[in-house]
């Protein structure tokens, strides 16, 4: 069916700036991983999380502004105006820095991701007007049903989106965001 719900709809694209990818930013803090290297919108500011220190996650600047996000690179997304649209668009260009040690990781599509047994998990979220990575429950199994707090052993990935792996040693609830370097 045509309209149905595993309906697809493809259109050539001849023009590549019009391969785009919008995220809503309601609040300060988002995130975004994206198969392509991308331009990054004006006011937002692109981070990789290299660890955590003291209760926080340590962000470490990827681009700013008009540089470009490396593809496949999972970012933590900060807001520096007030408009919430914000599109990233496909270019050619070479990503202005590379990111080597990260504890971020993430999907283009949605994905259950099997957790280390070893490791915590965590997801950036915003609780009383707070941006902080939470920890997640590994709640759910490959085929991605959910089988109660931590039975399942995987977590859920949406698509294009972020969490953050820590050995659990050093585990906590949450952690807050700190810019560093």
């Amino acid at each position: 069916e045509a309209t149905g719900p595993s309906a697809w709809l493809l259109d050539e694209v001849t023009d590549l700036s019009q391969v785009t990818h919008t995220v809503t930013m309601n609040a300060t803090f988002s995130s975004v991983m994206l198969g392509y290297n991308a331009t990054v919108p004006a006011g937002v500011e692109a981070y990789n999380a290299r660890g955590v220190e003291d209760g926080y996650v340590s962000l470490v600047e990827v681009a700013k502004e008009g540089e470009v996000i490396p593809a496949n690179t999972p970012v933590i997304l900060y807001r520096t105006n007030d408009a919430t649209s914000k599109v990233f668009t496909y270019t050619t260009n070479p990503a202005t820095s590379v990111p080597t040690e990260t504890v971020l990781g993430g999907s283009l599509y949605q994905k259950f991701v099997k957790c280390d047994g070893e490791k915590d998990y965590y997801k950036l979220m915003i609780k009383d007007g707070v941006a902080k990575m939470y920890w997640m429950y590994k709640e759910f199994n490959a085929a991605g049903e959910s089988l109660g707090e931590n039975n399942g052993g995987h977590i859920k990935c949406s698509a294009n989106k972020i969490y953050m792996a820590l050995p659990t040693v050093q585990g906590a609830a949450s952690y807050g965001m700190r810019f560093v370097g």
